[in-house]
């Protein structure tokens, strides 16, 4: 049986997150403040799904971790399963014990595929309808 497991390239995703989040605590402060405004939102109206990751950005860059989940829960919560996972795939590769492989099968690919596009259209509810306009920036 063919012992398969995540590549050590997943891991570099951990230190690429932490490289944004240190960028940004050092380049948003000089940015002009429309920059973080939502374009389908002040165009359209209609808030997008990523409505408010530029303020869970600058929040995070800040250490106010509560400020950016509010901001925009999905790009927080799935930024730091991210940074998790790719930090465990790299140390596991270091130590000898690679992550293993899910096997990937039809049932469980649908089960990812509309898990997936549940949490995305709940993220963009909560951004769009229940959290108000004037709190983006």
């Amino acid at each position: 049986m063919e012992n398969r497991s995540v590549n050590p390239i997943h891991g570099v995703w951990a230190p690429i997150g932490l490289i944004a989040v240190g960028a940004a605590r050092w380049f948003l402060p000089h940015l002009p403040t429309k920059i973080l405004i939502c374009p389908s939102r002040s165009l359209f109206g209609i808030a997008c799904p990523a409505c408010g990751s530029g303020t869970a950005i600058i929040a995070l860059s800040e250490f106010r971790i509560i400020d950016a989940v509010v901001a925009n829960p999905l790009f927080t919560i799935g930024g730091f399963a991210l940074a998790l996972w790719g930090l465990s795939a790299f140390l596991g590769h270091i130590i000898g014990k690679p992550l293993p492989v899910w096997a990937i099968n039809g049932k469980r690919r649908s089960i990812k595929r509309y898990t997936l596009i549940a949490l995305i259209l709940i993220n963009w509810l909560y951004v769009g309808l229940l959290r108000p306009f004037e709190n983006i920036k």
